[in-house]
């Protein structure tokens, strides 16, 4: 593996572990408003696990222990899911989300970097690397619906 995708996969290890913190606590920070994001998430292990999506609105949040605005875990039923998340005020938003495969609440990675469990981010990120939240944002309401498309590096 090169060195440069080592260190891709090594930071996106460290990031979903920030978000399995983030969602398994749930803690939100106040935005309220009329909007509605409709996110259609394809390439998962159907009925597998739980899929666990987090929300954020600003690069300082991004990916940041109990920063997230929104946060959702729902029972993988299809190879296909749409989440809906309801109250967002007009601003950027981006998503990460992976998938629990085994229901243990946490990425499960290889070599402690690597994520073993699919995972993505809005406007489908980088293949390796960094995802930053200014690659990873949407404009509410200008975006309405949204397609994440579920990657895996190694394993299942």
């Amino acid at each position: 593996m090169p060195v440069k995708q080592a260190y891709s996969s090594l930071f996106i290890g460290i990031a979903f572990l920030a978000i399995s913190a983030c969602v398994t606590r749930a803690l939100q920070q106040p935005v309220e408003g009329p909007y509605t994001l409709k996110v259609t998430i394809s390439g998962l292990h159907c009925c597998q696990g739980s899929l666990r999506l987090a929300v954020y609105n600003s690069d300082t949040a991004w990916m940041r222990d109990n920063a997230m605005v929104r946060g959702r875990i729902i029972i993988v039923q299809k190879d296909t899911e749409l989440i809906e998340i309801h109250g967002l005020a007009k601003g950027e938003y981006a998503i990460a989300v992976f998938q629990d495969i085994n229901g243990n609440g946490k990425l499960d990675r290889w070599f402690w970097f690597l994520p073993r469990e699919p995972y993505g981010f809005s406007n489908n990120g980088e293949r390796f690397g960094p995802v930053s939240f200014a690659r990873a944002a949407v404009l509410v309401p200008e975006v309405s619906e949204l397609d994440i498309r579920m990657r895996t590096i190694g394993g299942r």
